[in-house]
């Protein structure tokens, strides 16, 4: 599932995705990254799913992989995207 990282996620199997994406990348099993976030296997079977969990066992599964979980406005633009807009031409 390809997205703009500046783009906000809606869709929980994106969020989902991207959590499986990010715990491949550091070659960890679905029941290490339970042991570490402290959380059943069975959740971050469900998370990757994008089905419902816990919101803390969820925070706890994303700071586990070195994530943070961010709110921000939806018109707002990203760090990433402000380079864009200060680019001398």
């Amino acid at each position: 599932m390809a997205y703009k990282k500046s783009e906000p996620i809606s869709n929980s199997a994106i969020i989902g995705a991207e959590l499986r994406k990010e715990r491949k990348m550091r070659k960890m099993t679905q029941e290490a990254l339970g042991q570490k976030a402290n959380v059943e296997r069975r959740a971050v079977i469900l998370a990757e799913a994008g089905k419902n969990v816990n919101f803390h066992e969820f925070i706890r599964m994303a700071n586990s992989l070195g994530l943070d979980v961010v709110l921000r406005p939806m018109k707002s633009i990203s760090f990433e995207e402000a380079t864009d807009y200060f680019k001398e031409e």
